[in-house]
């Protein structure tokens, strides 16, 4: 049971994993949930959604699935209040989701079918929430009830945002997942200095103090490339890769090194690639000037879509060197199983570059595990399983990431200014590392640090906000008084 007068969240997700991101913000006036998304893995785990009655709005950071894929099942439990007003994003995020929470459907329909249960959510739950999705540009606010919320770029992947919400309570900041400062080759980096009373923050590199120098990792990458195909000159390279963000970074690196080997990609980065070059605006300047002055795109470079299995079979067939790029990053979707099956060879490469979820095939793999079980597409474009013998050669890319490491958390979070942070997105190693690092910090360490509990809720209010919440009482008592004082008078006439 709430408290009245207060601030109330619940964490419906997300709280000491990676996935299935989802907050229950809730006034005495308004119910928002912020992201809804799945947790990937062997089974797909979904946010606890059953502690929702209703919910005035939703707001989502960005378009990964991990914040974003079990929206539709929010419609399909009609968890949305009479007064529902919409699910608000950036433009990018709605592109995006466009293509992600299509894609997800299908990914959920092949494994409710292998699990033999009721689908959860159709066809038509996923149009109507994407039907009900309203967009909002950085530095927007707009209001739901008695919160005011504005975004904020985030430097996370295209179109992410960290989310401002004010009312009468105080000021919570939802960071959502945020970027590493000046790592992306394409987007601005984090915003600093929006003040908060409290902030949610990410914890996925929190044991993490910083990540390797970009350059060095770029440099890895390349020589990784550069070295194999000297040893292994008819060779191919498969990247697995996330269908946006990871794979416009490596299209736009390779692109700027003129990397002298045939590129291909394939699957959904070709849709996604189509909203990049519609949303150049939200991007750094050097990308903008290279888009809008010479027209030239920024990633596609000397890469060359596959589009046909006729033209996934010749390359992969052929004697030239080859580097694939393609999803799904996680070797669980897209057309990276495919490759990966028909490329299983000492004399190929599988280069990781992306992270890797507890149970899904990539995470296998990397564990050292040599009998896999993959869902691959086949010729006829059906899904079909497969037992896999790992013969081909592995190797990891380490500092890609396009989440920030501890140091950069702590830079946003000092930043900020809060008097509380919760501390949630990542594994219990990650959490508890963040933890130490925000404790012993001088200016945060004066700061409640949070690692929040999923079945526990926590009301919020600042010393200020409740005298103004008591002062709004008492003017709407006032208020009414005058209206109840004029009807008398009118009555007695």
């Amino acid at each position: 049971m709430r408290l009245v007068n207060c601030l109330d969240i619940r964490f419906l997700g997300g709280v000491r994993e990676i996935g299935r991101s989802g907050v229950l913000l809730e006034s005495d006036e308004t119910k928002i949930l912020v992201d809804c998304g799945l947790k990937l893995g062997e089974r797909t785990e979904y946010p606890r959604l059953d502690q929702i009655d209703s919910v005035d709005a939703v707001i989502l950071t960005h378009a990964h699935i991990d914040h974003t894929g079990a929206l539709p099942l929010l419609f399909s439990l009609k968890k949305l209040s009479p007064n529902f007003k919409g699910v608000f994003c950036t433009p990018p995020t709605l592109a995006l989701s466009h293509i992600m929470l299509r894609d997800s459907f299908k990914l959920q329909q092949i494994e409710w079918e292998k699990l033999g249960v009721t689908p959860l959510y159709g066809y038509q739950d996923l149009v109507e929430c994407l039907s009900n999705c309203k967009t909002v540009n950085y530095h927007s606010s707009f209001d739901i009830g008695d919160f005011t919320i504005s975004f904020f770029e985030s430097g996370h992947v295209l179109g992410s945002c960290f989310l401002k919400i004010e009312s009468d309570y105080g000021t919570l900041i939802y960071a959502g997942d945020i970027g590493g400062f000046y790592r992306s080759n394409h987007l601005n980096p984090a915003e600093t200095g929006v003040r908060c009373d409290w902030l949610i923050l990410e914890s996925t590199y929190g044991a993490t103090l910083q990540h390797l120098s970009i350059k060095q990792v770029h440099n890895s990458l390349t020589e990784i490339v550069r070295n194999y195909f000297e040893e292994h000159p008819h060779g191919k390279i498969l990247i697995p890769a996330f269908a946006f963000a990871r794979s416009q970074e490596i299209m736009r690196l390779f692109s700027l090194r003129n990397i002298p080997y045939p590129l291909y990609y394939d699957g959904m980065i070709k849709e996604t690639q189509k909203v990049y070059d519609a949303h150049v605006a939200y991007m750094n300047e050097e990308v903008k000037n290279q888009f809008y002055q010479t027209r030239q795109n920024p990633f596609l470079g000397n890469f060359t879509p596959l589009d046909t299995m006729e033209q996934r079979w010749e390359v992969i067939r052929s004697k030239k060197p080859a580097i694939i790029l393609a999803p799904s990053g996680m070797l669980n979707g897209g057309w990276s199983p495919f490759y990966l099956s028909k490329l299983n060879s000492l004399e190929n490469l599988l280069l990781f570059v992306s992270y890797e979820a507890e149970e899904t095939p990539g995470r296998r793999i990397l564990d050292g595990e040599k009998k896999i079980k993959i869902t691959l597409l086949n010729d006829e474009y059906e899904w079909s399983e497969e037992e896999l013998e790992v013969k081909i050669r592995v190797a990891k890319i380490e500092g890609l990431s396009a989440h920030a490491a501890a140091d950069d958390l702590r830079t946003f979070a000092r930043s900020c200014k809060p008097e509380k942070i919760f501390l949630v997105h990542g594994e219990p190693p990650d959490v508890e590392s963040l933890n130490g690092i925000f404790q012993k910090d001088r200016i945060l360490k004066d700061a409640e640090i949070i690692i929040p509990q999923g079945e526990k809720r926590y009301a919020l209010k600042t010393e200020t906000a409740g005298k103004e919440v008591l002062k709004r009482i008492m003017e709407r008592l006032d208020s009414l008084e005058e209206r109840m004082s004029r009807m008398e008078n009118k009555l007695d006439h």
